[in-house]
């Protein structure tokens, strides 16, 4: 993962290039290497590994672009590498927004690179923001009438500058 054209990084812009972000583990990549070392065949050893685990999730990837279907993220567990001498079940697919996130906090799984925290409690605060927004528009426009328009615009700027995603 860390020299400038690691396999990892060749797969994770691959799959970058379809909007579907590829995450590891760090046990996933010492098992992988371990697994490649046990091969003694190399760098190529890498690229069939990492093939044997993508697969899948490469074929099911540019038919699942739209809807349902979509797949948000991938992800690469010491489950889905197997154990030196056997095959895993392959990468997992992710198609909802938040399950990816759902899924490491339910399992106790560390991820470089992806906010580690409880989705439901994400969404509470989602939902305690919008309401003390709301508070606030009554507020205001209750009590400054000449306010009124300049909140609308406020408002107004921050949707399309697509902060209020939810």
């Amino acid at each position: 993962m860390e020299p400038k054209n690691a396999i990892g990084k060749q797969y994770k812009k691959l799959f970058k290039m379809n909007n579907v972000k590829l995450h590891f583990t760090e046990n996933a990549l010492r098992l992988i290497a371990k697994k490649a070392a046990a091969r003694q065949t190399g760098a190529r050893e890498l690229r069939s590994i990492m093939e044997d685990i993508l697969t899948e999730a490469m074929f099911e990837i540019p038919d699942a672009r739209e809807g349902k279907e979509k797949i948000i993220a991938v992800l690469v567990d010491e489950e889905s590498v197997g154990s030196l001498h056997s095959r895993g079940c392959g990468a997992k697919i992710f198609r909802d927004d938040g399950a990816l996130e759902l899924y490491v906090y339910q399992n106790n799984i560390r991820l470089p690179g992806l906010i580690q925290g409880n989705p439901k409690r994400t969404r509470i605060l989602s939902i305690c923001l919008l309401v003390a927004l709301s508070a606030t528009k009554l507020w205001v426009y209750h009590t400054f009438h000449c306010f009124s328009s300049i909140y609308e615009w406020v408002v107004s700027i921050l949707c399309k500058a697509n902060i209020f995603t939810q």
